[in-house]
């Protein structure tokens, strides 16, 4: 009969290191997605959590911010908990931010007169 170890789940950094481009693309796997915004966060970038909302979360009950609430409830105490916390709680302002760049942004069109 096999004898079951304790598992570990790879930290956020453990899962992404030095690769700079996972977890950024609509196409990646939805936990580097989510480990990429995690780490921004934790790093003070403001551009890419906003462009990670914008192009794959915008709405409320994506599966992104699902998966943001359950580790919630479920990781250790440590820098990926603390980043996890952080992102949900300033989930509504970051869907927000970016609702209003893309307003802004189809506002300052210009066609030549």
């Amino acid at each position: 009969m096999p004898v079951w170890g304790e598992g570990h789940l790879a930290t956020a950094e453990e899962h992404l290191g030095n690769n700079e481009n996972w977890g950024t693309q609509p196409t990646d796997y939805l936990i580097s997605q989510v480990h990429r915004m995690m780490l921004a966060y934790r790093m003070g970038n403001q551009v890419l959590p906003l462009k990670l909302v914008r192009e794959l979360c915008p709405e409320s009950d994506a599966p992104l911010w699902r998966v943001l609430d359950f580790l919630g409830g479920h990781l250790p105490e440590g820098k990926d908990l603390t980043d996890v916390k952080g992102l949900l709680s300033g989930a509504e302002m970051l869907r927000q931010k970016c609702k209003e760049t893309v307003q802004h942004t189809e506002g300052a069109l210009e066609f030549g007169e």
